[in-house]
């Protein structure tokens, strides 16, 4: 395939265009072919893959009318695959040209005027083409500058944003000591409160066994003849007052199991709101990491555009160097 001179287009968004994806190295070899006004470059040189191909350019010298002289270059470039049917395209177009015309060469001035001419115009496009591009660096560069001083703003805001959001979180913090403060206290009053019940419950046993000796005592009274059936009676009371004492302890152990329960179920409930809260700190700092991962991808790829930049830069440069001594 023939390629064509490289194009390097640099719009106002930093984008960069870069037509042929070959990138040219050091010379390796060269011919030089010199005919009136044109010379011939014949330059091989060297790809990424330490391949060689070829290199044309046409270098033709023209005077202007302010008496300058500039040189309009042309360039092809020829690869290995190419070699075979490109000679023998080139050599089939030479025959055609001598069968037709000869070997002689034909000049008609007023057509040479007019390709001064037309070269004259076409050189000047260039240059105001290239003084465009010129202008575009630079206000390129304005815009770096300040993307530069947008950044660092922009790492305060983030500071800031950060103390916010530690001040937030102490806050809650102090809320949810707060409410364990009330129910603590909350916790105390219960705890008095079942105290007091406990007392009121014995009070009232022993309210009962006091009607109880009384009515006894006036059984005494009346069955003071019948000292055997009285002590019948005792050992009643006596089994009597067991089943109830036994009674009672029932009930307090049926309320102890139903505490028992409570209990376990608030410690549940307080394991289950400290995995909460880790889960909440744990998604806190989630965030802070994608967003810190979104600004690294940001200036990843702004790092590479300038590297491209840069890259273009010195390419650029040793192009001109390269013109300036075929110039010489």
């Amino acid at each position: 395939m023939i390629k064509k001179k490289e194009y390097i287009k640099i719009n106002k968004s930093n984008n960069i265009n870069i037509k042929n994806s070959k990138k040219e190295y050091k010379e390796i070899y060269s011919k030089i072919l010199k005919s009136g006004n044109r010379i011939y470059y014949f330059d091989v040189k060297e790809t990424f893959s330490k391949d060689y191909y070829l290199n044309i350019t046409e270098s033709k010298k023209i005077f202007l009318q302010d008496g300058r002289s500039i040189y309009k270059k042309h360039k092809i470039f020829l690869y290995k695959n190419d070699f075979e049917e490109f000679k023998n395209i080139l050599l089939i177009m030479i025959k055609y040209i001598y069968d037709k015309k000869g070997k002689e060469v034909i000049m008609d001035k007023k057509l040479v005027n007019n390709e001064n001419l037309n070269f004259n115009i076409e050189t000047n496009k260039e240059n105001n083409k290239e003084n465009k591009e010129n202008k575009t660096n630079k206000e390129n560069n304005k815009v770096n500058k300040e993307n530069k001083t947008n950044k660092e703003n922009n790492k305060e805001n983030k500071t800031n944003k950060k103390n916010n959001k530690e001040n937030k979180t102490n806050k809650e913090n102090n809320k949810e000591n707060k409410t364990n403060k009330e129910n603590n206290k909350v916790n105390k009053e219960n705890k008095t409160n079942k105290e007091n019940n406990k007392e009121n419950k014995t009070n009232k046993e022993n309210n009962k066994v006091n009607k109880e000796n009384k009515t006894n005592k006036k059984n005494n009274k009346v069955n003071k003849t019948s000292k055997k059936n009285n002590k019948v009676n005792k050992e009643n009371k006596k089994n009597n007052k067991v089943n109830k004492v036994n009674k009672k302890n029932n009930k307090v152990n049926k309320v102890n199991k139903k505490n028992n329960k409570v209990n376990k179920t608030s410690k549940k409930n307080n394991k289950v709101n400290k995995v909460n809260k880790k889960n909440k700190e744990t998604n806190k700092e989630n965030k802070k990491n994608n967003k810190v991962n979104k600004e690294n991808k940001k200036n990843n790829k702004v790092n590479k555009v300038n590297k491209k930049n840069k890259e273009t830069n010195k390419e650029n440069k040793r192009k001109k160097k390269v013109n300036k001594r075929k110039k010489k």
